[in-house]
């Protein structure tokens, strides 16, 4: 075991870059551990619960990891209002048409690595100029006084997921991830027929065309009889017939430093099972040697046997696979190994490498070698930091992967448990890119998210687990995130006590039990917790726990366990197939 402390809690263990510590046994954090840039950790040793990552429940036990952005990432140029229908950033030149983004405030960027572990300069009361809120909505005494609740105004509230519809010069131009689309058969200077009018709805906001062709409009009134839409606006062009209409304007108020960052990128030419090439709508992101993972997906009329063949619990036998690339020509891919299955046009891709790695020592799911845990202990105390209330460990973490993870003992998995503060907020824990793949470990059991406080989860990549993504606590919120291959993808997702946001986000591959609920406890949270969206699409606004934004496709056992404080909005489940499918709300 490497273990170590001081009464003082100056002990610091910091990896260099480009180090690699090979361990046999377990890191027992009970002081200070930092990782950085190319770094890796790896366990030997046989698959026992003695070996991996525990975070032990001590005052100012610290854990940092904060990699370098992978994807193309960029920044607003200028602060922006609810309604606008383009981002303005710094550089959009690694971003194409059909590109899936994230858009959020990084608030942990505002503050150094040394005061992180100094623990000095926390924010107190309204955060203002260049922090995360300075007009709007969220100004002023809404979100002063309940400490409790400032993290998950503050930090989930920002997050907004789109598709790139269009680009002009540094402006891009975006359209729901998940809503309604329907293609025009006819238009006049302003008014469109469309081939379903009946799924959009008077005062949206939509847009359709690209570049002189593009419009950008709020619909004033809609005809179904004959599928009309009349727009407030005239069109920029009536050469529109074929084009799709989607939803496409933000939400939220932007703000300048408000990150856009890749998720995913778009496959636009099928291919086959066994291929050993893939297009997409943009490669910017990657290099000889990077790793991907992309959707498998069936479509109307396809056996789920296609993508899922085994039996319930050999889900880990037909793992995600990660692919790695040997050639880029173009915007296509070469890789290996090849797909193991068909894949279609409009699913997504995403890179899985990461600058940070923690791993067992093989990536062999079948050589019986150690697959580590990565845990913390439960403890939701606080103690006072300068000055104020905040939970006595903190916890960073971002563009991290961890393979091979999922350990044989059913507790520790990947679980983070009880509260941390990020070094910004009273009760924040900021999840930022992380990728976790057991990588065909029977053993891995859950990537699990019940025991935290405040923690947020954004740009993630779970694949290859028992459960994806499990359970669910206080203020839980995951966005822009992803599901891929797992027997129950999504289990028991839900919330107690102060409510979460579920949102943005694609479930793929998943066999059984998409399961979200809450735990009829605590209190409500308040209006403006729930985000713009209430003004943009009038939600009810007295809800514990939130899904928005999401698309599920998955074998059966859709299940809703959710009451009148409960809302779903704006979501694509999709159960294609004969076979044992039922769903339940």
């Amino acid at each position: 075991n490497i273990q170590w402390s001081n009464n003082n809690y100056t002990g610091h263990l910091a990896h260099q870059t480009g180090t690699y510590l090979n361990l046999n046994g377990r890191l027992n954090i009970q002081a200070s551990y930092e990782m950085a840039d190319d770094v890796t950790l790896a366990f030997t040793g046989d698959n026992a619960p003695d070996h991996g990552v525990y975070i032990y429940n001590n005052d100012r036990v610290s854990f940092y990891a904060k990699g370098t952005t992978p994807v193309a990432e960029t920044r607003m140029s200028s602060s922006g209002s609810i309604g606008d229908y383009y981002i303005p950033v710094e550089d959009a030149s690694n971003f194409e048409t059909g590109d899936w983004i994230s858009v959020f405030f990084r608030y942990t960027d505002l503050k150094s690595k040394e005061d992180f572990f100094n623990e000095v300069n926390y924010p107190s009361g309204v955060i203002q100029a260049e922090g995360v809120l300075n007009t709007g909505q969220y100004a002023g005494s809404a979100i002063q006084g309940n400490t409790s609740r400032l993290y998950f105004e503050m930090n989930t509230a920002t997050d907004e997921g789109f598709i790139i519809h269009d680009i002009n010069s540094d402006d891009i131009y975006v359209r729901d991830l998940v809503g309604p689309e329907s293609s025009i058969t006819k238009a006049t200077s302003t008014k469109i027929t469309v081939e379903d009018a009946a799924v959009f709805r008077e005062g949206q906001k939509v847009i359709f065309g690209t570049g002189s062709k593009r419009t950008t409009s709020k619909i004033t009134n809609i005809n179904s009889r004959n599928n009309k839409i009349t727009l407030e606006d005239n069109l920029s062009s009536t050469d529109v017939v074929g084009e799709k209409v989607y939803l496409g304007s933000l939400k939220i108020h932007k703000h300048k430093r408000t990150v856009v960052r890749t998720v995913g990128n778009q496959v636009t030419a099928e291919a086959a099972a066994s291929a050993t090439t893939l297009t997409l709508n943009n490669v910017s992101d990657y290099s000889v040697g990077d790793k991907f993972y992309v959707e498998h997906t069936v479509q109307e009329n396809d056996d789920w046997a296609t993508v899922m063949p085994n039996s319930n619990n050999s889900w880990y036998q037909d793992i995600q696979i990660r692919h790695e690339i040997t050639n880029i020509s173009g915007n296509t891919l070469t890789f290996s190994p090849a797909l193991p299955y068909k894949v279609y046009s409009g699913a997504f891709a995403y890179k899985a490498n990461r600058p940070i790695t923690i791993k067992g020592a093989s990536d062999d799911p079948s050589d019986g070698t150690c697959k580590p845990f990565f845990h913390a202990a439960d403890n939701g105390n606080t103690r006072t930091i300068s000055g104020r209330i905040m939970y006595r460990r903190k916890f960073l973490i971002k563009d991290v992967q961890f393979l091979g993870i999922g350990n044989s003992n059913g507790s520790f998995q990947y679980y983070l448990r009880g509260g941390f503060n990020d070094g910004y907020f009273s009760r924040s824990c900021s999840h930022e890119g992380i990728v976790t793949d057991p990588m065909g470990n029977s053993n891995a059991a859950y990537f699990r998210v019940d025991g935290g406080y405040y923690h947020t989860y954004r740009n993630c990549i779970n694949t290859n687990w028992y459960r994806c993504w499990y359970g669910g606590r206080e203020g839980v919120s995951v966005v822009n995130s992803v599901g891929l291959n797992g027997r129950r993808i999504a289990d028991s997702f839900g919330v107690q006590n102060v409510g979460g946001k579920v949102a943005y986000m694609r479930f793929t591959r998943g066999r059984e039990n998409f399961r979200i609920y809450h735990r009829s406890m605590g209190q409500h949270i308040s209006a403006y917790q729930i985000y713009a969206e209430n003004q943009y699409r009038n939600y009810t606004t007295n809800v514990r726990s939130y899904m928005f934004q999401c698309h599920l496709k998955m074998q059966q056992y859709l299940v809703f366990d959710m009451n009148a404080e409960c809302t779903i909005a704006y979501c694509k489940l999709e159960q294609i197939g004969t076979d044992n499918h039922k769903q339940r709300y």
